[in-house]
């Protein structure tokens, strides 16, 4: 499935110095979609057809050796170079429900230093922007079930973004951290401390990273607009921006 991000109304965070962009950004989560030449192409000229001007590209692991490496670099690196060509910016995409769980946070900055490593291999003019993590702990069965307190696995979340964010200044300042959010994260029953702040949820997720998508998945865009006025209203305050989509 290809889900649309409305980016054109709200431009590019303030925080990356990037010049305000029009255009759309796209959820990219097969493989299939970039591993041969022939792949790449369609998906690129498909992209500018389209008016989309960023892919969020999801990248799978392999965990062979020591250490965790991107699968299939070489085809990545190919779309990102193609990609540039047509100013079209990449990101890598991560999803998983339970990586930001607190006993994976070791395995999921491994694969956050895999990231950047690979970003290291890479032409100084391509346009690859950073990682995006698309990790919605909702969907696990410790969330469901109800048995299990959300206070700390959202204290987990934030945590992880947090050492993410560090590891990031440290080693790739120049890369952006962004994270999907579904849109009912302010509300109050989420609202939670955090390094010694009370928040609701979103913000403290706002704080932490660049910009967030909301999945804001409506058929107007009234209603889209609607679902992301806090997060809207609260990345003004900060002066970030938030990404609706639908």
């Amino acid at each position: 499935m290809i889900i649309w991000l409305i980016v054109s109304c709200l431009g590019v965070p303030l925080t990356l110095e990037a010049e305000q962009k029009k255009g759309l950004g796209m959820w990219v989560w097969s493989s299939s979609s970039f591993l041969t030449q022939e792949a790449r192409q369609q998906l690129i000229q498909f992209s500018v057809k389209h008016g989309i001007t960023h892919l969020d590209v999801h990248v799978k692991m392999t965990h062979d050796g020591i250490k965790p490496a991107l699968r299939d670099p070489e085809a990545f690196k190919d779309l990102i170079v193609l990609a540039g060509q047509h100013n079209i910016t990449i990101a890598a995409l991560r999803g998983n429900p339970k990586m930001f769980f607190s006993e994976n946070h070791e395995r999921t900055l491994q694969e956050l230093q895999a990231i950047i490593a690979f970003s290291e291999t890479l032409p100084e003019d391509t346009l690859f922007k950073g990682i995006k993590y698309d990790v919605e702990p909702y969907c696990t069965k410790e969330w469901k079930s109800g048995r299990t307190p959300l206070y700390p696995m959202m204290h987990d979340y934030l945590t992880l973004l947090q050492k993410a964010r560090s590891l990031l200044e440290k080693e790739a300042p120049h890369l952006w951290l962004a994270a999907d959010t579904p849109f009912w994260w302010d509300r109050d029953r989420f609202v939670l401390e955090f390094e010694g702040k009370r928040k609701q949820f979103n913000e403290h997720v706002q704080d932490l990273t660049d910009f967030i998508t909301v999945m804001s998945y409506r058929r107007s865009s009234r209603k889209v607009l609607d679902c992301v006025e806090d997060e809207r209203r609260y990345a003004q305050q900060i002066k970030k921006v938030i990404l609706p989509s639908l």
